[in-house]
């Protein structure tokens, strides 16, 4: 697992507290933060990779939504730039960074919107089914899209088949 992307080193708050906004632009991005994670993808083969991402605030490139929850960073810097085509998974969604702001329900089905396959809630299983059951309800409603979702079930069931010929 490549974490935490899009990089959490000119973080000044933990994330399990609070949130930290990074003010750099996407080209200070890529020329600094951006470039061990590119140069790994590019030199493996990026489907046996997971990607966790950070729930750092990048306001130059989404000012609304910390990267676990952006579009921008997820699907267009990630997958599109970057050409990343393995799981991407949160991190934790009961951090600080994330949990004071909105609820499981609504941070998990945005980070899902923003392209995350797998939404990790750590420790206490009613957020775990308040995830759960705040993505089927988005689901149903429409919410989400069908050919993402099957997109990432494909992007877990082949990593599942890949591990598997790894046992003994």
């Amino acid at each position: 697992t490549l974490k935490h992307f899009p990089g959490i080193g000119r973080g000044k708050v933990d994330s399990h507290k609070d949130v930290s906004a990074i003010d750099i632009s996407l080209e200070q991005l890529w020329e600094t933060d951006l470039k061990p994670y590119q140069l790994v993808l590019d030199n493996n083969a990026n489907h046996n990779f997971i990607v966790m991402i950070s729930h750092l605030k990048y306001p130059q490139i989404d000012s609304e939504h910390t990267a676990s929850q952006s579009y921008n960073i997820i699907t267009k810097l990630l997958r599109q730039s970057m050409r990343f085509n393995g799981i991407v998974i949160t991190d934790d969604m009961a951090m600080g960074a994330v949990a004071k702001y909105g609820s499981f329900r609504e941070t998990s089905v945005n980070a899902v919107k923003a392209g995350a396959d797998i939404v990790m809630i750590c420790h206490e299983q009613a957020h775990q089914l308040e995830v759960y059951n705040g993505l089927v309800a988005a689901y149903e409603a429409g919410e989400l899209d069908k050919k993402q979702i099957d997109d990432s079930v494909r992007r877990i069931v082949k990593a599942k088949l890949r591990l598997e010929s790894y046992k003994i």
